[in-house]
């Protein structure tokens, strides 16, 4: 009897666990699914490419960024966005408290990551020398306690890998990723240009013991295999393709990707977004910025054209990155397989 109802009691969290709703964290805190909308889930509102140690790095006048960034996300709001999820984290200028201000002052749902961009030289030192335990530990308090003094928790993680090969510390970033995410349910986000990295990357991540619909593989329309698009989605990564609106060949290139995938009845696993925005600090008006409509506006009506039901749209810029961004509730607390490194 004891083995009985010990076996129903296990049966019944899992089951809890599996039911348990899912929320996507936002700046002012966590929302349902039917509060998200529309998503966006790759776009930039601040981001400084001069690198960390560069003066003023990821500093400006807060008001200067709503005064150049707000239309933007007016704009987007009108032509149909609810949530956005905005993609600058450590070592490409993260700002929260600016952030946080467009967010109060637009309406917008915004969500923020955690982890470090960590390729090419663009990791500060700091978090460059951190071990692999402390970024997972450091991660896992951006996610559950707030990012600095802010009160803002991160509502996912970001990280990064070169165009030719998996660095060391691009790996380390990955797998303390991998662990904070395992303890989180946070997705992983990686800006990733080359379909076999991105399989690497996926290998690593399940060798940890992290599901493979944990895995966002950011900009993957930069590769040309079709076939890895389709391999990757059938093991549950997210297929984000997320240059829509940049020219009629890139959405043409989109619609291609998004066909085959579909054919290949991968549909839940496809992401669209623009890439777009932003300010960016020490230059005039924040530089030159590109806007959030493209896909509501130019994407959406293409998509039409090409066949797809508005349940297939719904899908794709609703469902989808919703599933792909948010987490349960509670966490699930699991530890990563042992393996050999």
């Amino acid at each position: 009897m004891r083995r009985i109802a010990a076996l129903f009691f296990g049966l019944s969290l899992v089951i809890a666990a599996a039911a348990q709703e899912r929320v996507l964290m936002t700046t002012a805190g966590p929302i349902k699914e039917s509060a998200a909308g529309l998503i966006l889930p790759h776009e930039h509102l601040f981001t400084d490419l001069r690198g960390p140690d560069k003066p003023g790095y990821g500093e400006a006048d807060e008001a200067d960024v709503i005064r150049v960034m707000k239309p933007l996300l007016t704009d987007a709001s009108k032509a149909g966005v609810d949530t956005l999820i905005e993609c600058t984290t450590i070592g490409v200028g993260r700002n929260i408290p600016i952030i946080a201000a467009l967010a109060r002052e637009t309406g917008m749902q915004i969500v923020v990551p955690t982890g470090v961009y960590g390729r090419a030289n663009f990791a500060p030192k700091k978090y460059a020398e951190m071990s692999e335990d402390d970024l997972a530990r450091w991660m896992m308090v951006e996610i559950f306690v707030g990012i600095e003094k802010t009160g803002v928790q991160a509502g996912f993680i970001k990280t990064a890998a070169g165009e030719k090969e998996l660095r060391p510390l691009e790996e380390k970033f990955l797998r303390a990723s991998g662990r904070a995410s395992l303890q989180t349910g946070a997705a992983i986000a990686s800006h990733t240009t080359s379909g076999a990295i991105a399989r690497l990357q996926a290998d690593i991540l399940k060798s940890l013991g992290v599901a493979e619909n944990r895995f966002v593989w950011v900009h993957a329309q930069a590769e040309p295999d079709l076939e890895i698009h389709k391999e990757l989605a059938k093991r549950g990564v997210y297929i984000e393709l997320d240059s829509v609106g940049t020219s009629d060949q890139e959405d043409a290139k989109i619609l291609k990707i998004i066909r085959a995938l579909i054919d290949a009845k991968c549909e839940d696993q496809i992401l669209l977004s623009h890439d777009a925005g932003w300010y960016n600090p020490g230059q005039k008006d924040g530089g030159t910025q590109r806007p959030f409509t493209a896909l509501t506006k130019i994407f959406l009506p293409k998509l039409k054209k090409a066949g797809l039901t508005e349940a297939q749209i719904r899908k794709l810029t609703q469902q989808n990155p919703f599933r792909a961004f948010s987490r349960p509730e509670k966490p699930p607390l699991q530890k990563p397989k042992p393996t050999a490194r």
